[in-house]
């Protein structure tokens, strides 16, 4: 079983409206994976959340909940990647060199197996398209 699933703070933002009503697509996902496998979480991490999330009470409240009495969410102190594994990762899934791309695949990398992230970024769907011509954008 997964000992964490790393996840994008904006990923969290998103979330802050179902944590205070409890309810909604993105509230069950995210109550089932602290259920069954836990948040993994590094500084870097950590600190991206709290420059989106980190000011808003109810996102503070579950936050320690889930961190200080659930102990659902796991530190991942200090991952490491050795620097021809980021490399090779980057070439193969034409990722940037983004510090917060390689600090999920970092945390990620310390869990168990099945890894996973969780984002919205297209880094981490489709990394090509980021940076596509922006004529190739839908336009509402």
């Amino acid at each position: 079983m997964c000992d964490g699933i790393v996840i994008d703070g904006h990923i969290m933002m998103q979330i802050r409206d179902e944590l205070v009503l409890k309810s909604g697509k993105l509230f069950d996902l995210i109550s089932w994976i602290l259920n069954n496998c836990g948040i993994a979480i590094t500084p870097y991490i950590k600190t991206h959340w709290q420059s989106l999330c980190g000011r808003d009470q109810y996102f503070g409240e579950w936050y320690t909940n889930e961190y200080h009495v659930k102990r659902a969410i796991h530190d991942i102190p200090d991952p490491h990647l050795k620097h021809s594994t980021w490399q090779y990762i980057r070439k193969s899934f034409s990722l940037p060199d983004d510090p917060f791309v390689r600090s999920c695949i970092q945390c990620a990398n310390t869990t168990s197996e099945p890894r996973y992230i969780l984002a919205e970024d297209m880094f981490f769907y489709e990394p090509k398209a980021k940076r596509s011509a922006k004529k190739n954008t839908r336009k509402n």
